[in-house]
């Protein structure tokens, strides 16, 4: 079945390009979240949190950064009673190659202090840059490798590959096609954390409802970004007591796709 799923995207790929290339040309291009991607939130027990990925860890579609994905984590974190001391090392457009090659060596310069929390998204720039899916997996046992060598009693929590078949903004057939690819790297995702004591794959399941999302149409807005936040501290302490926006709403994570 996942060989059959394969052999069709790549199959499908000549019908859908005119679609992408077109797409690409006439999606609003939003900046990344203002402000330092260093900081401290809350009042309490120290806690450390570490963000590295894509667009989402770069905030885009949040107007500064404490109002984005690393920002709604460590407030969420902070309402627990922890002093939350946060830092953000993403880049719009970033692939899983390009963190290893770019971001992780920051690990070992000493300048980015062990975490007790690490968050991680990746792979959507990978579906729509066409990696191919041994390359995907290598490179997340080397993320999660290089990782846990730097923070080696860290929770390390990767943002599932958002279900891109729903997106109401691409069309189809290119919808499709790029939310089979989807499924298969999240589901390479989720075996290779399962490997893996203390790393998580965290599921992102959702209606894609156009307030879910901020002006460009592809990334979350800041309420979204918050309840996101949200959904990785309860991953990591399920006691935590559930707002009430996470009854009346379900979850967005919307990430930025490359090829557009």
């Amino acid at each position: 079945m996942r060989l059959i799923q394969r052999m069709m995207f790549w199959a499908s790929l000549p019908f859908v390009a005119l679609q992408a290339v077109r797409l690409r040309k006439r999606a609003p291009r939003f900046p990344a979240a203002e402000g330092e991607r260093v900081g401290a939130v809350g009042k309490g027990k120290l806690a450390r949190l570490l963000c590295v990925g894509d667009s989402i860890i770069d905030g885009v579609g949040a107007r500064t950064i404490d109002r984005a994905l690393v920002g709604g984590i460590a407030s969420a974190w902070a309402n627990t009673g922890r002093k939350v001391h946060y830092q953000a090392i993403g880049r719009t457009g970033a692939t899983s190659s390009q963190m290893i090659e770019e971001m992780l060596p920051l690990l070992r310069t000493g300048a980015v202090p062990q975490a007790e929390l690490i968050v991680v998204s990746a792979g959507v720039n990978d579906i729509t840059g066409l990696q191919r899916t041994n390359r995907w997996r290598h490179n997340l046992y080397r993320m999660i490798g290089e990782l846990r060598e730097h923070s080696p009693e860290a929770t390390i929590v990767f943002l599932g590959v958002p279900p891109l078949w729903r997106f109401p903004l691409l069309p189809e057939p290119l919808r499709s096609v790029i939310g089979l690819r989807a499924r298969i790297f999240d589901r390479i995702l989720k075996s290779v954390t399962e490997r893996y004591h203390g790393v998580m794959h965290l599921p992102l399941a959702f209606d894609a409802r156009p307030e879910q999302f901020s002006g460009d149409g592809y990334h979350p807005n800041e309420e979204s970004y918050a309840m996101i936040g949200e959904m990785v501290v309860r991953q990591i302490q399920p006691s935590m007591p559930a707002k009430t926006i996470m009854a009346t709403m379900s979850m967005p994570a919307i990430v930025a796709i490359k090829a557009i």
